[in-house]
């Protein structure tokens, strides 16, 4: 079952990156902020999903460890809703982070949220263009 999710997580990726590459406009200003919220979501789906057989095996606290990945992945999306302008720096910092947190668990379960990593490095690279932008509203 991990790897189907590491696999489908990584056929995502690619997905995604392709339609970033294409898009451009205004329309192609939103990709990020969806790359943001499909990275939330692969981290808790992978965290769902892996939360039971963590738990039996190593006890409660490894289902809190699940969730570093989730916050790391909700933590640029929240700041893009918040303070009403895209944090660069704050996108890049979770990103590195949550890269680091899946390489630290990759001998064990730590691989399933490379996918939900992977997404939040495209999104943080995608807005690497300009210095100062603003959220663009709905």
């Amino acid at each position: 079952m991990l790897g189907v999710m590491i696999v489908a997580g990584m056929v995502l990726v690619v997905a995604a990156a392709v339609v970033v590459r294409r898009g451009s406009g205004a329309s192609g200003q939103r990709w990020p902020q969806w790359l943001q919220w499909a990275a939330l979501a692969a981290a808790v789906v992978a965290a769902v999903a892996l939360g039971p057989a963590a738990a039996d095996d190593a006890g409660w606290f490894a289902t809190v460890l699940l969730g570093v990945p989730v916050v790391l992945a909700a933590i640029p999306p929240v700041w893009d809703l918040t303070a009403g302008r895209v944090g660069g720096l704050v996108g890049w910092t979770a990103a590195v982070l949550a890269i680091g947190w899946a390489l630290v668990l990759a001998l064990g379960i730590g691989l399933a949220f490379l996918p939900a990593a992977f997404l939040m490095l495209a999104a943080a690279a995608s807005r690497s263009g300009s210095a100062d932008v603003r959220v663009p509203s709905a």
